[in-house]
């Protein structure tokens, strides 16, 4: 990490046997803080990964399916769509293309609808 500064190794042997027993007993409390620590990472992940997979069963596609009013109702709004569509092409197709010819016969290229 940023900041950290490594700190100097202590010889155990040469420190009176009190603080030599704290230090080992403190560095078996780390042992076990990071085992246990690495144990509830591991269970988080699992539940998550649990998690995920009961939301994709619960939420995918197949739960997604329409009923068959839903379905009568999609149906009659694609036909109506359709039905929009084509007539919207059919009036466009009716107008006089843009660019054809000008009064001379002449082609003339065909301008962008904003530019005039």
């Amino acid at each position: 990490m940023l900041g950290e500064v490594a700190a100097p190794r202590i010889d155990i042997t040469q420190l009176p046997p009190e603080a030599a027993a704290l230090i080992a007993r403190l560095l078996q409390q780390v042992q076990a803080q990071a085992r246990e620590i690495a144990w509830r990472d591991a269970k988080l992940e699992k539940v998550n990964f649990e998690l995920a997979r009961l939301k994709r069963w619960k939420f995918g596609a197949k739960t997604e399916a329409m009923t068959a009013q839903q379905r009568a109702l999609f149906q009659d709004a694609l036909a109506e769509d359709e039905a929009s569509a084509a007539g919207a092409i059919g009036r466009a197709a009716a107008r006089p293309a843009r660019g054809a010819q000008d009064a001379e016969g002449t082609a003339r290229q065909a301008t962008p609808p904003g530019a005039a």
